[in-house]
């Protein structure tokens, strides 16, 4: 992915670089981001219940998903009505949506401190030359996986 690095890695839903934030400012930015957006119980509820286990193969099929549908947002970005396709459907190219439940397992799984603004019930854009990065460090789970399946 050419032409990320001057984006922050990782934003809020509203293109705010949260990794920028004093943990202080994180709180209260969630708070008035949460009354903003009207962020219900149910959805994280969903949420939980829906990547409560996710494995690694798991991990790996699901951001292949979310890597797939970034390239061709990013295809869809050279001409007009790629972009408005894109922006209808709310996605940008450059970066993926993904839930902070599975955006804290990447990164205990990669051993990596999980910043303190990070909540499990929030959505955030991961850069999508991270998210390929995550992807590619669960692709020898997933290939374990398929040769079990396949013998």
């Amino acid at each position: 992915m050419k032409g990320l690095s001057h984006l922050p890695p990782i934003v809020g839903r509203k293109g705010i670089d949260l990794t920028a934030l004093p943990t202080d400012d994180a709180n209260v930015l969630h708070a008035v981001l949460e009354s903003v957006e009207g962020h219900k119980k149910f959805s994280a509820r969903i949420h939980r219940l829906a990547y409560a286990g996710l494995t690694d193969a798991e991990a790996f099929v699901y951001l292949s998903r979310l890597c797939g549908y970034g390239i061709e947002a990013n295809r869809r970005r050279s001409w007009f009505g790629g972009r408005v396709w894109n922006y209808a459907i709310g996605q940008s190219g450059q970066y993926v949506t993904i839930p902070g439940r599975i955006l804290i397992k990447l990164f205990r799984d990669a051993e990596l401190a999980i910043p303190s603004w990070m909540r499990p019930e929030w959505q955030y854009d991961l850069r999508l030359d991270y998210a390929e990065a995550f992807r590619q460090t669960y692709q020898a789970a997933f290939n374990e996986m398929h040769e079990l399946e396949v013998a």
